[in-house]
């Protein structure tokens, strides 16, 4: 199951124990950045070393750490 398949379940899961601005903020980061890279990957296949690759060339890209460690830590939430 690729991330995309899974996203609606995952979002579905959230909204019963987070709040609507955390839910707004998970949706906001994989619309915006993470949708674009992770989309269309096997949930088991990201490994350690995708996730550092995409943290650094969006580190070099100017996006700041917070943001950076804010949507790898949805990610490895969505695994």
């Amino acid at each position: 199951m690729t991330f995309n398949e899974f996203w609606p379940i995952f979002l579905e899961q959230k909204k019963v124990v987070a709040k609507k601005t955390t839910i707004a903020a998970y949706t906001l980061q994989w619309e915006k950045h993470l949708s674009s890279v992770f989309g269309n990957i096997n949930l088991n296949d990201v490994k350690n070393s995708i996730l550092q690759k995409y943290v650094n060339d969006s580190y070099c890209a100017g996006r700041h750490s917070k943001v950076l460690k804010d949507e790898i830590t949805l990610i490895k939430n969505i695994q």
